[in-house]
């Protein structure tokens, strides 16, 4: 909680800075203006300066007068790029969204599971930075006491500032953005037992954007989330009365513009990858229990993606991997299999140093969320699939990331291998006997390694 709470004071001194920032701008505008119409004014014999003069002195009553730089304003202007086309807003529907998104949270408490949400969003731009956004979703956790489930739907308002924009000018053709998110909210919890109640929320992050494709965008947004405790479970002791969050989601945006709005996405090319490889298990048990050899499993997956410019591309890929864990010291077979789809962005460091796109040589960093269907094979008691096997079987939301290594044979084909790492939260029954809770919250680190080939369509 010391590094959320660290967190929640850079997001806030960020935030003050930029509205301090905005005031001090216009401030500075409006001085270095007014020097401006002194140095093309009148001298102090009533005669006119030169307007190339570089200096101008500034007498106030009774005070000695101080000379001021011409400069200083043409250096303000400097600071922020001049807008690449005008704001217009003539229609309600311009310069509004609508998006789609789904992801997962994870709350700061163990007597919780990991959960996923699906949400719905309605925004309009008012100006170049400043935007509000309505949503509403649903999602659902577990009770690690008693495995049942918990159900929520929840509305939020949230304001948005864009960062790019008020630092870089509006500039409709840049391909990412990042913008800064605050909001209130409200939730209704439900689950077995009679319990339910209502909760206020409040929220904290940031949102990036890319886009992608004409009129679309695809996001990835960062949050901390405040929620007041309106379950109320008696057995839970929150002396706190609220918990702690951190979510991340991926979505989709369709943008309405304006009539005539330059949507300019940047060039690319399409591409399609097949790879294969070996999955191994980065995870204590394995490291202790079991020689790490014996639990290697497959993995496969195909991919799609588009380069946009030099150096940057997305890749969508489904992917299928399990691993061969059939025994640990204590008995459990935990052989487990999973069914991934992933986004990742892929930042090629060469082709960014040196500005071609085309080089014999690839080096690229991945990372992005992966969102899948894990079972794990005798582990014991199932949370969504109970079955007389003793299986679990839990759909996940997760991180995964890696480097790619590329040489191309061709101006369509190259080769590649991809060592990746990828980390999966889920609850299972707990091993810890001190514990009066059924389930405990687990993470799967995967380490998979695979060689494959990418053709340019």
């Amino acid at each position: 909680m010391k590094h959320i709470g660290f967190f929640m004071i850079l997001c806030s001194v960020a935030w003050m800075s930029a509205f301090a920032g905005t005031r001090t701008l216009a401030a500075a505008v409006r001085t270095a203006a007014m020097h401006q119409e002194d140095s093309l004014g009148t001298d102090a014999a009533g005669g006119p300066l030169a307007a190339g003069a570089d200096t101008v002195v500034a007498a106030g009553s009774g005070a000695q007068g101080r000379k001021l730089n011409a400069m200083d304003y043409s250096m303000m202007k400097r600071w922020r790029p001049e807008d690449e086309v005008s704001f217009t807003s003539g229609r309600f529907l311009d310069n509004t969204f609508v998006s789609l998104s789904g992801g997962g949270y994870r709350i700061f408490d163990d007597d919780y599971s990991s959960g996923q949400n699906l949400m719905l969003y309605f925004g309009k731009w008012l100006n170049p930075y400043h935007a509000l956004r309505l949503s509403a979703g649903t999602g659902y956790f577990f009770d690690n006491f008693d495995k049942y489930r918990i159900k929520h739907i929840d509305a939020r308002l949230s304001y948005m500032f864009n960062f790019s924009s008020y630092i870089g000018g509006y500039r409709p053709s840049r391909f990412c953005g990042i913008s800064g998110v605050a909001g209130l909210g409200y939730s209704y919890l439900w689950r077995r037992g009679g319990y339910s109640g209502h909760a206020l929320t409040a929220h904290l992050g940031m949102d990036f954007n890319m886009h992608v494709l004409k009129n679309m965008d695809i996001f990835v947004e960062p949050l901390f989330e405040l929620m007041s405790d309106g379950l109320s479970v008696p057995r839970v002791n929150n002396w706190r009365r609220y918990f702690g969050s951190f979510s991340g989601s991926v979505g989709l945006s369709w943008r309405f513009d304006p009539d005539g709005f330059p949507d300019i996405v940047p060039d690319g090319r399409m591409f399609v990858t097949l790879s294969g490889g070996i999955q191994m298990q980065n995870s204590a048990i394995v490291r202790h229990d079991i020689d790490p050899g014996k639990v290697a499993g497959i993995d496969v997956a195909a991919g799609v993606g588009r380069r946009y410019g030099n150096s940057f591309a997305m890749r969508l890929t489904a992917a299928y991997s399990r691993n061969n864990w059939m025994q640990t010291l204590a008995g459990d077979c935990l052989a487990t299999e999973y069914i991934a789809l992933r986004l990742e962005g892929m930042l090629d460091v060469v082709s960014l140093v040196n500005g071609r796109e085309h080089n014999l040589f690839c080096a690229s960093l991945l990372l992005g969320p992966e969102v899948g269907y894990m079972v794990k094979h005798d582990i014991g008691g199932g949370i969504v699939v109970p079955s007389p096997a003793l299986k679990l079987g839990v759909p996940y939301v997760g991180m995964t990331g890696g480097v790619q290594a590329k040489f191309r044979i061709s101006h369509r084909v190259a080769l590649f291998i991809e060592p990746r790492f990828a980390v999966i939260p889920y609850s299972a029954p707990s091993d810890d006997l001190t514990s009066p809770n059924a389930n405990r919250n687990y993470y799967d680190g995967l380490m998979n390694c695979s060689a494959g080939v990418e053709y340019y369509l």
